[in-house]
């Protein structure tokens, strides 16, 4: 009762005119990253990410959990077009970005994705060598400032409740996030024109995905889970089946050293359950070793892709009071009145 209202109270813990005067609230999310990704181009990442929203007053909640996480948390599927909205009305903010970093043959895929409720995600992706200290944090830099073609692709919008906000200034190769009550008339003016809600792809409007676009996350999808998940079903089936039978060999083995051998016919009925207990062992081993295989291959890369991107059952919503404020938290992620 005391969490339901937690959550059904914390918008309204966030004032209007402070939100509109502080700028958009604007939640980062953990970066799903892929297998032999560097943990030094991880960090650098998701530091330069956060920079880049805060250029222009930008209020940025870190996350613990991931973008796939925390669809599961509030209740909805990230190939929804309402998920987006769902999200960020839930935890109290007016925009999500996600991240997701890939290992490749050149270093690092790095996509960085905008959501906002009723308006089409943009995606900014950009390749980036391995870690190499400012050089990396400079490169990673330029590639959310725009591709290699000049094109200008500026940092989240605002959005929210008063409507406060606007595309990003090209100026300076890398768009800010302004604001305040100077931003809202812009921030209106900014989405009729582009028709995206505010959010302006890598070169322009058309550049801005649709949820159809959506790329393949790294740290594997709910597909890649399930089909994890259904091999170890699977697995478990065919050991089970196998088991099953070496049980009826093994009585059919207990009926061979019990039968008669006196006549002709004894001995022919004897060739037949010997050929059935083989039978019957051979393919007990063929279905256990598929089971086995099946089902414990599936398991380690369940657990693997477990380790890449942490389980939704272990966030949390966490309610909070104090003196001068309330409110509640998603993975670690405080909202409410300051």
């Amino acid at each position: 009762m005391c969490l339901s209202l937690a959550l059904a109270a914390g918008p309204l813990l966030l004032p209007g005119g402070r939100a509109a005067a502080a700028g958009p609230a604007v939640l980062l999310l953990k970066a799903e990253v892929g297998r032999g990704a560097d943990p030094a181009v991880v960090a650098s990442v998701q530091r330069q990410v956060e920079a880049w929203i805060k250029q222009g007053g930008a209020r940025v909640e870190v996350g613990q959990a991931t973008l796939t996480d925390t669809a599961a948390i509030a209740g909805c599927e990230l190939d929804e077009p309402s998920c987006a909205g769902q999200i960020t009305s839930t935890v109290g903010v007016d925009q999500l970005v996600a991240v997701t970093i890939e290992r490749t043959a050149l270093g690092h895929r790095v996509r960085v994705t905008r959501l906002r409720a009723g308006a089409p995600e943009v995606v900014t992706s950009f390749e980036v060598a391995a870690a190499d200290g400012a050089a990396t944090d400079a490169a990673i830099a330029a590639g959310l400032r725009g591709r290699s073609s000049g094109g200008a692709d500026p940092a989240p919008t605002g959005g929210g409740p008063s409507g406060a906000g606007t595309t990003g200034t090209p100026a300076g190769g890398a768009g800010a996030i302004e604001g305040g009550a100077s931003g809202a008339g812009a921030g209106a003016a900014g989405d009729a024109a582009a028709g995206t809600g505010g959010l302006v792809g890598p070169g322009g409007p058309d550049q801005a995905a649709t949820s159809g676009d959506r790329p393949e996350r790294a740290g594997g999808g709910v597909s890649r889970r399930g089909l994890q998940i259904g091999g170890m079903i699977t697995g478990g089936i065919l050991a089970v089946a196998g088991v099953s039978f070496w049980a009826k060999a093994s009585g059919l083995n207990d009926e061979i050293a019990a039968a008669p051998t006196q006549t002709v016919r004894d001995l022919e009925a004897l060739v037949v359950l010997e050929d059935d207990a083989a039978s019957a062992a051979s393919w007990g081993n063929i279905l256990t070793v598929a089971g086995v295989l099946i089902g414990g291959g599936s398991a380690y890369w369940w657990l693997r892709s477990r380790g890449d991107s942490p389980a939704a059952s272990a966030q949390a919503w966490t309610p909070f009071v104090a003196p001068a404020s309330g409110g509640g938290s998603i993975a670690g992620v405080r909202w409410g009145a300051p």
